[in-house]
């Protein structure tokens, strides 16, 4: 109630006062209305004071909500800027896609008589650790290029589903664009494969380590014990892949024995946008007729957990 509310209601009273100084009952009784009148001005004016108040509670829970929704649409639309995602492998210019794998490494770290003939591309990720990509390899001493697109689980590092083809089975494949080619002739048969599996198809975003982001930190190497002299022919080795956190604490994501190579390279890595997980490149040289050859794969590591 205002001030000026208050100050109309007690003028009235006096004034029936006056009028009425000679009918005392009546103007108890006058008097009695009045203030009846005025409490329940008071009573519905905390009402108000207090639905106004209740209002503004629910208004602000509904801008807590939005706030929440908008918060996720904007990390929807962060993923979408960062990863541009395509319907069909057909939309996709899969040489955009390909991967330079050695670009982070030093010159001074590789073999002088390196003969490339290996590609990576990547194709997409799926929120439940999953990646896909393409491989594309010329065979040394064969005469014929070998490109594989596989699935990959990347906690177990299982292949889960693959499609290799040769190009004994379509000498196309042979040529530079043999990638395309590739694609161009099996995308049905690609498309509702990673649609079973969930992969959204990407842009790819490939970094160098370590991989940071906030507390977040993981460097990766690679522990090479050779078998013997690394100037034999076909030298075998064994080695282990270390990851390390911030702490300084350390897991080991893989190790294979027996493998035939001079050594394998942490390239690099390719961040999933669904998980705190990446998929650490690796390059393993082995031997070839025209010097050491190149051959390219994926390793997933979870970011977070597993140190100690």
């Amino acid at each position: 109630m205002t001030v000026f509310l208050q100050i109309f209601i007690y003028a009235i009273l006096t004034l029936v006062h006056i009028k009425m100084k000679k009918l005392k009952l009546y103007s108890s009784i006058v008097t009695a209305l009045i203030m009846c009148v005025y409490f329940c001005a008071c009573k519905n004016e905390k009402e108000k004071v207090s639905t106004s108040h209740s209002f503004v509670e629910i208004k602000k829970e509904e801008k807590d909500a939005l706030q929440v929704q908008v918060e996720s649409q904007e990390q929807v639309l962060e993923t979408e800027v960062l990863f541009p995602s395509f319907n069909s492998i057909k939309e996709v210019d899969i040489e955009a896609q390909k991967m330079d794998v050695l670009q982070y490494k030093k010159e001074d770290s590789l073999n002088a008589s390196l003969h490339i003939m290996s590609d990576l591309y990547f194709i997409g990720f799926a929120p439940a650790s999953k990646i896909a990509l393409l491989s594309s390899q010329e065979k040394d001493g064969t005469g014929y290029r070998s490109i594989t697109l596989y699935i990959q689980d990347l906690v177990t590092d299982e292949v889960l589903w693959a499609l290799a083809k040769t190009s004994e089975d379509n000498e196309d494949y042979y040529k530079k664009d043999g990638a395309k080619e590739f694609i161009q002739n099996n995308a049905e048969e690609i498309d509702n494969t990673l649609k079973t599996y969930g992969i959204k198809i990407m842009t790819p975003l490939y970094a160098p380590l370590p991989y940071e982001k906030g507390d977040i930190y993981l460097e990766a190497s690679a522990n090479i014990a050779p078998h013997a002299n690394l100037e034999e022919i076909r030298p075998i080795i064994d080695y282990s892949i270390i990851a390390q956190n911030q702490k300084g604490q350390k897991k080991t994501i893989a190790t294979q024995k027996d493998v035939y190579a001079y050594n394998v390279y942490v390239c690099g890595y390719i961040k999933s946008p669904y998980e705190e997980r990446i998929a650490l490149v690796l390059a393993t040289e082995s031997f070839g007729f025209e010097g050491s050859d190149m051959e390219y794969s994926i390793l997933g590591c979870d970011a977070i957990n597993g140190f100690n």
